[in-house]
């Protein structure tokens, strides 16, 4: 147990217990975070986060008065990211996101963080101090999913058409772990477990060029792109378009109702952004990654999850 670690002797941080659940969400719906939604099953995210990362919590008097969490990406190339750091809005600026995120920091051993950082200037101040550097913003985008595929041009593909097929989690983690070193393999578990969840492979001449991992959306008909992982000597641009308009990414449901939308987010500095942009997508959002290592993540040849890196 992580105890001492606030000054305040009026507050403590520990680890989480299912018990927590309830005061936890009822935190995250206060900062517009839900971590529950009507089609997803009971506390998924949550049950996810207690079980394979680290989830703490702030307690004052007795009451759980914020929640912190992280999850360790491995490989070559390993770091903790800050999934989730909120505080009960009765208690902002009182030092409780400071401890929690001292707290993750004592809890996980990582040579690197990188976190997704609200545009709350607090927050923002609360990842540099720890050694967190602004990179990027991460772009939310969505796109209809009834438009047809834009034209990419003809030499993007020499060898042939794209196609696209489901993988076992294991498979995906393992091809993405020699593109880029990140070991990504109990996050896609995760992925894969969501309602619609899958992995899958884009591939041309039977060579993957990128794998990844979809879901149905969690509150209306749609689909989101959790995750992708572009191959070191492939075209970003063709190869997010052809993920984009992939059947493994569309395949439910068959026939999208007239408002149904594929969500996805991008690194500003991706290649594809204006691509996208112009052929049907549109900016909903954005956050800003942070990273303790500048050269952790390439922002081109990555979808990222925001709560996961």
């Amino acid at each position: 147990m992580i105890v001492g670690v606030m000054s305040d002797p009026g507050f403590r941080i520990r680890p989480a217990s299912r018990d927590d659940f309830a005061t936890i969400e009822r935190i995250a719906a206060a900062n517009d975070e839900p971590t529950t939604a009507p089609r997803w099953p009971g506390y998924l995210y949550l049950d996810h986060l207690l079980a394979e990362a680290a989830l703490l919590v702030a307690e004052r008097g007795g009451a759980v008065v914020g929640y912190a969490g992280a999850a360790v990406v491995g490989g070559r190339h390993p770091a903790a990211h800050v999934t989730d750091l909120f505080v009960d809005p009765a208690v902002h600026g009182q030092g409780v996101g400071k401890h929690l995120l001292r707290g993750l920091q004592l809890e996980v051993d990582a040579p690197a963080w990188t976190t997704s950082s609200s545009a709350d200037p607090r927050a923002l101040t609360l990842y540099v101090r720890a050694g967190m550097q602004p990179l990027w913003p991460v772009l939310y985008l969505d796109l209809p999913l009834g438009l047809p595929a834009p034209d990419i041009r003809g030499d993007a593909w020499p060898g042939g058409r794209p196609s696209s097929r489901q993988l076992d989690p294991g498979s995906a983690s393992a091809i993405e772990l020699a593109w880029s070193g990140r070991d990504f393999a109990v996050q896609y578990r995760h992925w894969a477990s969501r309602p619609g969840g899958l992995a899958f492979a884009v591939e041309v001449d039977g060579r993957p060029v990128a794998v990844g991992a979809v879901r149905d959306g969690r509150i209306g008909p749609g689909r989101v792109l959790d995750h992708l992982a572009i191959a070191p000597d492939t075209d970003p641009v063709a190869a997010l378009v052809a993920a984009l308009w992939s059947t493994a990414v569309r395949i439910s449901p068959p026939e999208p109702a007239p408002e149904a939308r594929l969500t996805f987010a991008l690194p500003g500095p991706h290649p594809a952004v204006a691509f996208v942009l112009r052929n049907g997508c549109r900016i909903t959002d954005h956050d800003t990654f942070c990273a303790s290592d500048p050269d952790l993540v390439d922002p081109a040849r990555t979808v990222p999850d925001p709560s996961f890196g």
